[in-house]
């Protein structure tokens, strides 16, 4: 098979769309995904509304306090706490509950219908151990339903919590089980990364491509080798509005 093909055929793992449509699932991903990037995310500028600045301080108070709340002290050890339903922190809650409410009422705000979006974060899965990189998800379910496979747009908070990145990412634990081990797999979606960002019309101001989120895990990595276009915020202090105005 001629290596093109088998790059394209990581574009669309096991969704059995041929060569000829990945440009059309590219069109898709501009329609559906790309306002996303022109949000009012995160803004740092003096005369913003209370409720703009609601979400940058929910968001630097994740940077902030989101490593200490992931430590427990069991028989005299530290060690990451595991995911308990019911009893969130305060940072949970707002990684799970609030940042998603918040790109909801803006995606309504652009126009779009929000109930074709599934938006959601994430701070590990319940009963184990708290996530090393936790984020926010959004979904639009003509594309992916699941984190899982498929394209979706996603804030991921670096590992270190030094920043975050908005990006256009994959999943990976699709690669993951399609290709066996995680070396070939981390390979193969940053070639299924590459191929994708040709059909896609990327401003000068967002990063194509591999990103850095410290990570340390196979699934912190997976985010990074899988990123196809992201905006990185490594300076909160330095955030406005119109650095995510790009679109």
């Amino acid at each position: 098979m001629p290596a093109y093909a088998t790059i394209a055929m990581s574009v669309v793992l096991c969704r059995r769309v041929s060569l000829q449509k990945i440009p059309v699932l590219c069109h898709r991903i501009r329609k559906n995904y790309f306002f996303i990037f022109t949000l009012n995310l995160y803004a740092g500028q003096p005369e913003i509304s209370s409720w703009v600045g609601r979400q940058m301080k929910e968001i630097d108070f994740v940077l902030d306090n989101y490593l200490a709340t992931s430590i427990t002290t069991v028989a005299g050890h530290s060690q990451r706490r595991k995911v308990v339903g019911g009893a969130p922190t305060i940072v949970d809650n707002i990684i799970e509950t609030d940042l998603p409410a918040i790109l909801k009422k803006l995606v309504s705000e652009q126009g779009r219908n929000a109930s074709e979006y599934k938006i959601y974060g994430s701070v590990g899965q319940p009963n184990r151990y708290v996530a090393k990189i936790p984020w926010v998800a959004v979904l639009h379910r003509t594309i992916t339903s699941s984190t899982t496979h498929g394209y979706y747009i996603v804030l991921l908070f670096r590992e270190d919590m030094a920043g975050c990145v908005l990006s256009l990412n994959q999943g990976f634990t699709h690669f993951k089980r399609a290709f066996g081990t995680d070396e070939l797999a981390r390979r193969k979606v940053q070639e299924a990364a590459e191929v994708a960002a040709t059909y896609l019309t990327i401003p000068s101001v967002f990063v194509t491509g591999k990103i850095d989120l410290s990570a340390t895990g196979d699934m912190g990595v997976g985010y990074e080798e899988g990123a196809i276009v992201s905006k990185i915020y490594d300076d909160p202090s330095t955030l406005s509005e119109s650095v995510l105005t790009v679109c």
